[in-house]
Order: C-alpha cells, then sequence, then structure tokens
C-alpha cells in the first residue's frame, strides 16, 4: 500500500468526508481533487449555521457539532483505512476543526480531547462498516477520473453504491442458508 498513489490517496480522503456527510444526513455542495490555493482537494460541506459556542451544552447542539467533527475526521480516517497508516497530526485542518467543534461542547480541555478520541473511534466504525466502506470506494474511482463530482451525482453513486453492497450481502445470506 505505499505505492498508493496521491490522487488516489487524496480521493479516498475526500471520498470519506462525502460518505461520512451522507450517512450523517448533512449537506455538502461537492467533493474535488483539484488543488487550489488552499488544499491538494476538498469536499464543501455546509456551513454550521448561526454558530454559537454556548449552543454545544444543547443536546441538540452537542449532537449537530459531534456530527460536523466527525465529518472532518472521516477524511483521514478513510485515508487510514485505504492506506494502513496516515500520521495523526494534530495541526492537521480536519483535526483542528473536530477539535474547536468539540471543545464547543465540552467543559474541559481534557473532556475535549475524550470527545475526540471517543469520535474518531465512531467515525472508523462507521466507515468500516461494508456498505459505507463500498461507497467510499466506488466514490473515490469516480472521483479519480473526474477529479470534481457535485453533491446530487455524489449522492446518486453512494446510493447505487449501498444497493449493489445490499444485494451482495442478501446473495451471501441466501447461498449460507441453502448450505445448512
Amino acid at each position: 500500500m505505499a505505492g498508493l498513489l496521491p490522487r488516489e490517496r487524496i480521493s479516498y480522503h475526500e471520498a470519506g468526508h462525502a460518505v461520512a456527510a451522507f450517512v450523517l444526513r448533512m449537506r455538502f455542495t461537492h467533493l474535488s481533487i483539484i488543488p487550489d490555493e488552499d488544499s491538494i482537494g476538498h469536499t464543501m460541506t455546509s456551513k454550521l449555521r448561526d454558530f454559537q459556542p454556548d449552543m454545544g451544552r444543547s443536546r441538540a447542539g452537542r449532537d449537530r457539532y459531534e456530527r460536523y467533527a466527525m465529518v472532518s475526521l472521516a477524511g483521514l480516517v478513510a485515508e487510514r483505512l485505504r492506506v494502513g497508516r496516515v500520521r495523526y497530526r494534530t495541526n492537521h485542518p480536519d483535526v483542528v476543526q473536530a477539535f474547536e467543534l468539540c471543545s464547543n461542547a465540552c467543559g474541559s480541555d481534557e473532556e475535549t480531547q475524550a470527545c475526540i478520541n471517543w469520535l474518531w473511534e465512531r467515525t472508523k466504525n462507521l466507515m468500516k462498516s461494508g456498505r459505507q466502506w463500498a461507497a467510499v470506494e466506488a466514490l473515490a474511482k469516480q472521483l479519480r477520473v473526474r477529479r470534481y463530482i457535485g453533491e446530487r451525482e455524489a449522492r446518486r453513486i453512494i446510493k447505487q453504491a449501498f444497493s449493489d453492497w445490499d444485494k451482495r450481502a442478501r446473495g451471501k445470506r441466501r447461498s449460507a442458508e441453502v448450505a445448512v
């Protein structure tokens, strides 16, 4: 896996953000692996509207911050799942964003760090699920070819990957039932 091309690595990273946003019912406008002045790829999620630091203290506010933080972490998680290792840098923009979101919902630095660690594990479990990973792979593959995919097309690719995975899973269950 060490010989993974940069475009492939970035496509998995961005596909991870988009699939997490889809599963966590968050909007995004597009994903891209076209470099610009700020990054070598990006997924544009909807902005956290009406940002209020104290909002994180309510249950609904905390849930919202946690979902945004998971989408922020999902790119690194997908990249790590594909490559096998990714240096988790606390200064990576995705980690910084997740940390800022968690700090709005937590009472101390220790609680914030525990929240980040917990959300990293939740995001890993979310992305490792067979159907979510199938969607990451399908979206990353298309992104390497197209380099830019709008939200509508990305959602179509994700839904198709889910459907294909579900059909394969049903087929495996039927085969197992016949064998018994």
